[in-house]
C-alpha cells in the first residue's frame, strides 16, 4: 500500500559528526532511507537502502538502487541535473555491506559507493549489483556532504 511519509533526517555529517558509529547509532533499524552524498567536485549522488544496521555481512533487498546526477560528460549542470537511477542487475545480491570500518553499498569486485569510518574519503566503481558506472566525479573522492533522510509517517 502506498502511503504519504514525512522526511526526517536522520544524520548529517555536519550536525552529527564525522563517525560511522554515531551514523550507525542513529540510522540502525529505522526502516528504508535516502543517502545523500556530495564529493567535494560538487557531484550529487547517493542510493536508496532497504535499511541500515551494522552487519559485517550482506544484506537488504531488491528494493536497493544507487543514483547519480552526474552527466555522460562526468560533470553535474546545477541549473538543470538529471538524476540517473541504477536498479538491481539481479547479477547477485550484494546490497549493502555495514562494518566498523566501511559502509559499502554494492557489490561483485567493487563497491557502487563505499565510505570510510570517518566519513571523509569514499570511493565509486563501476558495480555488477547495479550495472552502475562510478557515481562521483572520480573513483576515489572527498566527500563534502553526507545525509541520510528515513520517513516517517504524519
Amino acid at each position: 500500500m502506498l502511503t504519504m511519509k514525512r522526511w526526517s533526517l536522520a544524520f548529517c555529517h555536519k550536525l552529527h559528526g564525522i563517525s560511522l558509529n554515531t551514523f550507525y547509532r542513529k540510522c540502525s533499524y529505522r526502516g528504508s532511507c535516502l543517502l545523500f552524498l556530495q564529493d567535494a567536485r560538487g557531484i550529487l549522488f547517493g542510493a536508496f537502502l532497504s535499511e541500515i544496521r551494522e552487519c559485517a555481512k550482506y544484506y537488504g533487498s531488491a528494493e536497493t538502487f544507487v543514483f547519480t546526477f552526474k552527466g555522460p560528460d562526468g560533470k553535474m549542470d546545477p541549473e538543470h541535473p538529471t538524476l540517473h537511477v541504477y536498479r538491481w542487475s539481479k547479477l547477485n545480491s550484494y546490497f549493502i555491506y555495514t562494518d566498523h570500518d566501511v559502509l559499502g553499498i554494492g557489490g561483485g569486485g567493487h563497491y557502487a559507493i563505499s565510505v570510510d569510518k570517518d566519513l571523509l574519503r569514499g570511493s565509486s566503481s563501476c558495480c555488477l549489483t547495479f550495472n552502475s558506472p562510478v557515481l562521483s566525479s572520480s573513483e576515489d573522492f572527498i566527500v563534502k556532504a553526507f545525509q541520510v533522510w528515513t520517513f516517517e509517517d504524519y
